[in-house]
C-alpha cells in the first residue's frame, strides 16, 4: 500500500503537473474514450501515464444491451423485423455506410469524430468486450485463407521482421504455403496479408460500404505479430489509419512528424530510433480497443512479451487532397489554355535570362516587375477557364477504377444477375411493369469523353487494388438524361421513367445495366427463351 501524501505535498504535484501540461499544450492531444467505471483500468493500460500529453475523456451515455454478435451502435434496426443479418457480419447485411463507419468507432458519434479528431488528432477508443472485431478477423481465418486461396509473398503476403534497428522483409519466392508461414512466424517474423479483403467476405464487406460513405479507396492490411516482436520500422503514412485490435495485446507509440509535415502526400522513410523524439500517445491496446491517427504522425508499434497480436488496419483517403485536384485542374486548364489562346503561344522575351532566374533574384531591374505581371496574368486567365468538373470526374472515375466490387446481401443477389438462376433455356426479360435501383450510390459514375456518354462501374471490378483495366460501358449521347436520371435517385426507379428514351430503349438500358450488376431489379419475371 503507497503511504499517504500530505497536503503539501499534493499541491506540490499539481503544480508540477500543471506546469507540464502547459509545456506540452503546442501537443494536439490524444483523447482516451472508455467507459467512466473502467477509467483506473485504462489508465494501467497507458504506458508512462504521468509523461504522455493525453486528455482522458470518458464516456457518461449508458450502454445498450451489448448482443453477442456486436450490433449496439444500431440497435434500432435490430428491432425491424425486415432486417436481414448475416451471421458472418458483425451488422445488418443491409446497413448503411454511415452505420458501419459508427460502429467502429462506437461510442464516438460521427459528428464529434470528424469534427474533433478527422485530420487533426489522434483517438483511442478502450473497450472491455475483447470480441467486438472479433468477427471480421482472426488467426483461424489466416490459415483458411492460406489454405483455400493461391496467395503469393509479395503480393498477397509478407514475411516481416524489426530487430536492431533493421527492418527486413524476409519473403520466400513463389506461391503462400501455410507451413512455411507459420515456421517463420514462429521464428519471430510478422504475418502481413496485403488485401484480406479480397478473400474474406466481412473484410470485403466493411471496405465495399466504407470507400461509399469516404467517396474514396478503402484499403484494409492484417497484421499477426508474435509475443515480443515488432515488424516495422518507426515511420509514418499518407493515409488516415483506423486500427482495430482483434486479438492479443499491442503497444502503439505515436510521434509528431519528425519531419515536421502535417497531412503529408507521400510515406516517410523508416527512421532511426534516435529520430523519434518522446511519443505523444504510448498505450497498449488490448482485444477490441480502436485507434485512429491521421496521415503523418509517425508510430512504431511491438507486441509486448507473452502474448500475440493481431490487428486490422483500415486506410483511406490516400492522395484525396485539394492539392491532388488542383493538379488536375491548373494540367486541364493550361492544355485548354495553349490551345485556345494565343497570349500562351507567343514567345518569352529574347533576353530574359538576364533578368529572371535564382542568379538575378536579388536583382532590381525594372524588367522583373513586367515578367511577373506577365504570369500573373496568365495565371488569371486560367483561373477563369479552370475545368473544375471535367477535374473532378477525373478523381470519380480513380475511385470507381480503386474500389472494391458490390457484395450483394441475399436479399440483394435475389433481385441481381449475379444471384438469380438461369439456364440455357431460361432468362429474364424486362417489361413495362420492371423497377431498376442502383446496387451501391457510387458504383458508377457519368462522364462525357470525345462527344460520347462513357458510365464507368466498379460492379466488374477485381478484389484487388487495380486488378482489372476501368470497366465502362458507352452510351450515345441521347441516354444522357436517362443515366443521370438514374445516377440521382435514391431509391427504385420505373424502367418507364427514364427520360427521353423510347419504350424499348428504355428496357434495353435497363437490362444492359442489370447483366453487368450494376443495378438491381424487380418484377423482372423468367421467361422460356
Amino acid at each position: 500500500m503507497d503511504p499517504p501524501v500530505s497536503r503539501h505535498e499534493l499541491r506540490k504535484k499539481k503544480k508540477k503537473l500543471k506546469k507540464r501540461r502547459k509545456q506540452l499544450s503546442s501537443f494536439q492531444k490524444p483523447a482516451i474514450v472508455g467507459d467512466t467505471a473502467d477509467e483506473e483500468e485504462n489508465a494501467s493500460q497507458t504506458v508512462e501515464k504521468d509523461s504522455s500529453p493525453i486528455s482522458t475523456v470518458s464516456s457518461k451515455r449508458k450502454k445498450p444491451d451489448v448482443p453477442s454478435n456486436g450490433h449496439e451502435c444500431i440497435e434500432k434496426k435490430k428491432k425491424t423485423s425486415s432486417t436481414e443479418y448475416d451471421e458472418s457480419l458483425p451488422f445488418p447485411s443491409d446497413a448503411s455506410p454511415a452505420d458501419v463507419l459508427q460502429w467502429l468507432i462506437y461510442p464516438i458519434t460521427l459528428e464529434t469524430f470528424f469534427a474533433e479528431y478527422w485530420e487533426k488528432k489522434p483517438l483511442l477508443i478502450r473497450r472491455k468486450k475483447k470480441t467486438y472485431y472479433q468477427s471480421l478477423f482472426g488467426v483461424d481465418v489466416i490459415d483458411e485463407i492460406m489454405r483455400t486461396n493461391y496467395m503469393k509473398f509479395g503480393v498477397n503476403l509478407d514475411l516481416t521482421k524489426y530487430t536492431n534497428g533493421v527492418r527486413e522483409t524476409l519473403n520466400p519466392p513463389g506461391r503462400v504455403h501455410p507451413g512455411t508461414v507459420w515456421d517463420n512466424f514462429r521464428d519471430g517474423c510478422s504475418v502481413r496479408i496485403l488485401n484480406p479483403q479480397t478473400f474474406h467476405k466481412p473484410l470485403w464487406k466493411v471496405t465495399e460500404l466504407l470507400q461509399h460513405y469516404f467517396q474514396c479507396m478503402v484499403g484494409a492490411n492484417t497484421y499477426l505479430t508474435p509475443a515480443d516482436s515488432q515488424g516495422f520500422a518507426p515511420h509514418y503514412d499518407d493515409i488516415e489509419a483506423f486500427i482495430l485490435q482483434v486479438e492479443g495485446a499491442k503497444r502503439w507509440r505515436l510521434y509528431d512528424n519528425p519531419e515536421g509535415q502535417p497531412l503529408p502526400r507521400f510515406s516517410s522513410r523508416n527512421f532511426e530510433q534516435k529520430e523519434m523524439g518522446k511519443p505523444i500517445l504510448d498505450v497498449i491496446l488490448q482485444s477490441g480497443d480502436f485507434l485512429y491517427f491521421p496521415r503523418g504522425i509517425a508510430h512504431q508499434a511491438v507486441s509486448p512479451a507473452g502474448t500475440l497480436s493481431l490487428h486490422i488496419t483500415l486506410s483511406t483517403y490516400q492522395n484525396n487532397c485539394w492539392g491532388t485536384l488542383m493538379t488536375k485542374v491548373l494540367e486541364g486548364a493550361l492544355a485548354y489554355a495553349i490551345e485556345d489562346d494565343v497570349e500562351f503561344r507567343e514567345g518569352l522575351p529574347r533576353d530574359y535570362l538576364d533578368y529572371m532566374g535564382v542568379l538575378n533574384a536579388d536583382t532590381t531591374d525594372p524588367r522583373r516587375k513586367t515578367f511577373e505581371k506577365k504570369i500573373s496574368g496568365l495565371f488569371g486567365k486560367l483561373a477563369k477557364i479552370a475545368p473544375i468538373d471535367a477535374s473532378v470526374d477525373q478523381l470519380g472515375v480513380e475511385f470507381i477504377h480503386t474500389s472494391m466490387p458490390p457484395l450483394p446481401s441475399t436479399q440483394e443477389a435475389e433481385l441481381s444477375s449475379v444471384g438469380r438462376r438461369a439456364g440455357p433455356d431460361t432468362g429474364f426479360l424486362m417489361d413495362q411493369d420492371t423497377e431498376i435501383k442502383l446496387v451501391r450510390p457510387y458504383v458508377a459514375h457519368l462522364v462525357i469523353e470525345d462527344g460520347q456518354a462513357v458510365l464507368y462501374h466498379s460492379a466488374d471490378n477485381a478484389k484487388f487494388h487495380k486488378g482489372e483495366v476501368p470497366q465502362s460501358i458507352i452510351f450515345e449521347m441521347d441516354s444522357v438524361p436517362a443515366l443521370e436520371h438514374l445516377l440521382k435517385s435514391d431509391g427504385w426507379v420505373d424502367v418507364t421513367s427514364l427520360p427521353e428514351l423510347e419504350a424499348e430503349a428504355q428496357i434495353d438500358m435497363a437490362m444492359l445495366l442489370y447483366d453487368v450488376g450494376v443495378v438491381l431489379a424487380r418484377n423482372v419475371p423468367a421467361e422460356e427463351l
